[in-house]
């Protein structure tokens, strides 16, 4: 038989067993995501998963604080409209110029107004409307910028992360046909129950405008099964959304036993208004001397100058402590690092609050910290299950306290033990092999 006809045979072999190996091999995914991606846990985990699958892959989003992964083809977004002009004024004498700009003025404002009234009657429309909610999305300048100036992509598989990406991601495949996924980070007709102009004004929007986008999606993935349930049930889903739990990849960290002088408390994410962040300073003044507390992450600096305001009125600087966030790679090692217990306990006030299954849950876990968190549906099932953490009966100073002071040394040591017996099940390296088959699926 001819030589060369065996080799080309084995070499045809060899690639068919390495796309055996590789479901998404020769398959070209673009992300989408309006945050810094650099840095968005969920994000970098998705891509790194879909690149090892054998994906070409290509995310658009912020540039983050970190470095862009070596195998992302990276496109940045700039939502700002850049203003230019080649025109040059002509000649005009100075009064003629006067009552031009007196004119223009004017006439921009009138214009500026009628616009401004013209999204607004969309925006109030679009309780009724999902068409003018789809218009009001593209009457937002931001948006309009990234369908001009973003580069025509061609995937065989866009994923938009949150619903406010998707429009973009149904842009592309219009130039470039590929399937759809969307990934529902969070129950967004919910995501701001708190506000009142978000519950009457934005709420009803952000329903009308998933409902015009979700028949165009090929595949649904979200965080946790409450969420999967609700968006099943709220836009007559033909199949449950497929749960992606925001799991980091597996570390190996050893036990580290606990200090009875000196007990660290942790929480590491946004640092914003309706995460328990106020009630937990408030409760500081009856902990036991020998605890003290870590808040590390990112947020809207006057936000992050209330709380250590609050932190000083209390006379609490020894005791609690507001650092700057870390790199996504660096989130876990860090909390083994300096840590004994993870935080995380918000109101319970939405369903978006009563479902959330945040990144930090499975980042505390996979650092072989003790979880202490409130009884939301989704933690309260995973912490009963592997039997890692306590809950706080409530957002009261006097709940918070008599929860922390209860710790034992010997109750976190056995709770940290029980988290990293669950860091090998709840990891990306298992979550990553279900969402590339559920993609893999699609072809």
């Amino acid at each position: 038989m001819d030589q060369r006809f065996l080799l080309e045979k084995y070499q045809m072999d060899k690639s068919d067993r390495l796309n055996m190996n590789k479901p998404l091999g020769c398959k070209k995914v673009c992300i989408v995501s309006f945050t810094p991606v650099f840095d968005e846990p969920r994000v970098c985990r998705q891509a790194r998963a879909l690149y090892e699958a054998g994906a070409d892959v290509t995310v658009i989003g912020y540039k983050g604080r970190g470095k862009c992964p070596s195998f992302w083809n990276f496109i940045e977004l700039n939502l700002h409209p850049q203003i230019s002009s080649s025109k040059t004024p002509s000649p005009l004498s100075k009064q003629k110029n006067i009552l031009l700009k007196i004119m223009n003025v004017g006439i921009v404002r009138i214009s500026q107004y009628a616009k401004r009234f013209q999204k607004l009657s969309l925006l109030l429309l679009s309780r009724f409307s999902k068409h003018a909610a789809i218009s009001f999305f593209w009457r937002n300048h931001e948006y309009q910028n990234v369908k001009k100036n973003i580069p025509p992509v061609a995937a065989d598989l866009y994923i938009a992360h949150d619903y406010f990406t998707l429009p973009i991601a149904l842009y592309l495949s219009s130039i470039h046909p590929g399937k759809v996924a969307f990934d529902a980070h969070e129950h967004a007709t919910t995501q701001y129950a708190h506000s009142l102009w978000f519950r009457w004004i934005e709420a009803p929007y952000v329903h009308s405008l998933q409902e015009y986008l979700f028949p165009h999606v090929h595949c649904f993935t979200t965080v946790c099964d409450g969420i999967a349930d609700l968006l099943k049930k709220e836009y007559h889903l033909p199949q449950k959304p497929f749960v992606i739990r925001s799991t980091p990849f597996y570390e190996a960290h050893d036990f580290k036993k606990t200090d009875p002088k000196n007990i660290t408390l942790l929480y590491h994410g946004g640092i914003s208004p309706m995460r328990g962040l106020e009630e937990v300073i408030e409760s500081a003044p009856s902990w036991h001397d020998h605890l003290t507390m870590i808040m590390r992450g990112h947020g809207d600096p006057h936000y992050i100058n209330k709380l250590k305001e609050i932190i000083k009125n209390y006379s609490l600087c020894n005791k609690i402590r507001i650092e700057s966030s870390v790199a996504a790679s660096r989130l876990v090692s860090y909390a083994h690092r300096d840590a004994d217990i993870g935080y995380f306990a918000q109101p319970q006030i939405s369903p978006q609050k009563r479902y959330t299954l945040p990144n930090k849950f499975f980042e505390y876990t996979m650092a072989g910290l003790c979880l202490v968190v409130n009884k939301g549906y989704e933690m309260k099932k995973l912490c009963d299950h592997y039997q890692n953490g306590v809950f706080v009966n409530s957002l009261t100073k006097e709940d918070i306290a008599h929860c922390l002071n209860s710790l034992t040394p010997e109750v976190i040591d056995r709770c940290k033990e029980k988290s990293l017996h669950a860091a090998k099940e709840l990891c990306f390296d298992r979550e990553g092999e279900k969402m590339i088959q559920e993609y893999a699926s699609l072809f």
